[in-house]
């Protein structure tokens, strides 16, 4: 599960610049400027982290469902999924009406576009842990 481990990674280089560049660093372990939004826009949208985060998240799920499928192991839901499904977007419609790229890092605060690589960071090893329990399972009870 070498490619999760490197796409955790690489999430978390992307954390670290946003904090870093829109957050101004830390002072006592918090951002100092943790609502920057300008800064957050420049680095995802116009240098395009964004855009390619969308598809490795998406690539990520069809390499796991390409490279594991010999062991019985269901589709994962994709990770980046239609803004109308997120309840997160519920009562946000403009936000609803956006692509991944906009819907998460346009008028974002650096503490919040964190948070969502965050949790992205957190699917990915969920379903890395999943492939795992899957293979041992298949090894254990060979069909």
């Amino acid at each position: 599960m070498y490619k999760s481990e490197r796409l955790v990674k690489e999430l978390e280089t992307i954390k670290k610049i946003l904090e870093k560049s829109a957050g101004k660093g830390k002072v006592n372990n918090n951002l100092k400027t943790p609502y920057e939004i300008a800064v957050v826009e420049q680095l995802m949208l116009k240098e395009g982290r964004a855009y390619a985060l969308e598809k490795k998240l998406t690539n990520y799920v069809k390499y796991i469902h390409k490279e594991y499928e010999h062991f019985d192991i269901p589709k994962f839901p994709k990770i980046i999924i239609n803004n109308q499904k997120i309840a997160f977007f519920e009562n946000r419609p403009l936000k609803k009406q956006q692509n991944f790229v906009q819907a998460y890092f346009s008028n974002t605060p650096v503490i919040v576009a964190i948070l969502h690589i965050t949790y992205f960071q957190a699917m990915i090893i969920r379903y890395r842990d999943e492939v795992i329990n899957y293979m041992v399972l298949r090894l254990l009870d060979p069909k």
